[in-house]
């Protein structure tokens, strides 16, 4: 027999990984994590790995994949965001009034 993955396993999977980073935000949070500062092994082990405990070696070791792709990902995301200050903003909207035009 074929073994496979259906899309409600792959659901299944994102849903726990979901629920494992929001019961971990805080402690996520403080670790104030960026793509130079942090090792995953560290973070699983006293995290994430905390809500994956009761689950098998096969499920355990997607859901660790899975976690470390997305925090790397989302910390190579928030360092290519552009820092816009307030005062840029009000400048921009002070030029968007001047550029209306009545017809």
């Amino acid at each position: 027999m074929k073994q496979y993955v259906s899309a409600l396993d792959l659901i299944e999977l994102s849903n726990d990984v979901g629920n494992a980073i929001v019961h971990s935000e805080h402690a996520i949070n403080s670790l104030q994590l960026n793509t130079n500062n942090y090792n995953f092994e560290k973070v699983w082990q006293e995290l994430l790995d905390i809500q994956f405990w009761g689950y098998d070696v096969t499920y355990q070791q997607a859901a660790k994949a899975v976690c470390e792709q997305l925090i790397q990902s989302a910390c190579l995301v928030n360092e290519q965001q552009l820092m816009i200050d307030d005062e840029f903003i009000d400048e921009c909207l002070d030029d968007i009034e001047q550029l209306k035009f009545d017809f």
